[in-house]
């Protein structure tokens, strides 16, 4: 049934995508205003909701093919992580650490570009 839903691509930039438009599909559906009070609202959030959770478990677990794909994924993970009141739990923080190991040269030069020096 993810199939459906989510993008097939194995970059991680089509994962990226499949879960903003998850996103955005629950934000859409979360704000419907009085129709939110509607009985045939609650199936489609709680669906919606369903759906944007399985796309950042497939981002978490999405390895990155190249230092331009694991940027990408840790860069779009921390947005999410502290765009979100809801944090993730610890196994799928290890798993993206897992997944973003092979890189982390790269990724520790994008982290230390990132930066502020302070003036000294």
């Amino acid at each position: 049934m993810d199939e459906l839903f989510l993008s097939s691509d194995k970059r991680v930039s089509g994962v990226v995508a499949a879960h903003r438009r998850a996103r955005a599909r629950t934000v859409k559906f979360q704000s419907t205003g009085t129709l939110g009070r509607s009985i045939f609202v609650y199936p489609a959030v709680w669906l919606a909701q369903l759906l944007e959770r399985r796309a950042l478990q497939r981002l978490f677990l999405a390895h990155p093919t190249d230092p331009e794909d694991a940027r990408r994924k840790l860069a779009y993970l921390m947005a999410v992580m502290v765009a979100d009141r809801s944090s993730p739990g610890a196994t799928q923080v290890i798993d993206a650490i897992e997944t973003l190991r092979p890189h982390s040269a790269t990724l520790t030069e994008f982290l230390r570009a990132g930066t502020i020096k302070a003036d000294e």
